[in-house]
């Protein structure tokens, strides 16, 4: 059994064809079906038959392009975040503590970050700190939607951008420029939640940082 390793960038062109693909196809059946239609319009328990097919096909396309679109949406995002962060960089998290603000209005919270790999600015560093509001003080707590949370000794991909007047960093792009990093029970191998191989996921992301090179 051989396995078989599709790059990202290999699977945008797989995207577009299978759209492609997906609304020809779906081009016919309506042209089909409208001059069913015509020749049967008389026929009212033929024509909610017909009817019948029709949201049986949308169906069917929808469940197909759905997953592509979210796919693409996701390419999209890295693409951006990858050009714009102006720090990336693979790590654990070796301690994280949330305080107050100075009038006490805000929670943030501070992680410190062990760095396994950078791949964007931040050159040769073994830690660096982060910063995101919300976190738990004295059982008080604050959720902010679309914020990152990290876990103790959590595994993380993040995309940073600086924050020159607190000399820290912030996660760009709130809860996108966070992606936790699992290792695969079977093969061991790095991967994100779903299921993307880190090895292809980290070189996409440099394909993207040597195009703003180039």
């Amino acid at each position: 059994m051989h396995k078989v390793v599709i790059e990202l960038k290999h699977l945008r062109y797989i995207f577009v064809k299978c759209i492609y693909f997906l609304f020809k196809s779906s081009s016919q059946e309506i042209k089909t079906l409208i001059i069913y239609f015509q020749k049967v319009k008389n026929s009212h328990n033929t024509a909610r038959s017909a009817i019948m097919k029709i949201n049986k096909t949308s169906l069917i396309i929808l469940l197909l392009i759905l997953p592509l679109m979210s796919f693409a949406q996701m390419l999209d995002d890295l693409a951006i975040m990858s050009k714009k962060s102006d720090v990336i960089v693979t790590g654990k998290v070796k301690q994280k503590k949330s305080a107050w603000n100075k009038n006490k209005s805000r929670i943030y919270t501070n992680v410190t970050l062990e760095v396994d790999e950078t791949m964007k600015g931040a050159d040769k560093v073994n830690s660096l700190e982060l910063t995101y509001p919300g976190g738990e003080v004295d059982g008080v707590g604050e959720l902010y939607s679309h914020m990152p949370k990290f876990e103790d000794n959590e595994e993380v991909l993040v995309f940073l951008k600086r924050d020159h007047k607190k000399e820290t960093y912030n996660v760009y792009s709130g809860g996108n420029g966070k992606i936790s990093i699992i290792s695969d029970k079977k093969t061991g191998e790095k991967m994100t939640p779903s299921r993307v191989n880190l090895k292809i996921l980290k070189a996409e992301i440099k394909s993207y940082i040597n195009q703003i090179k180039d």
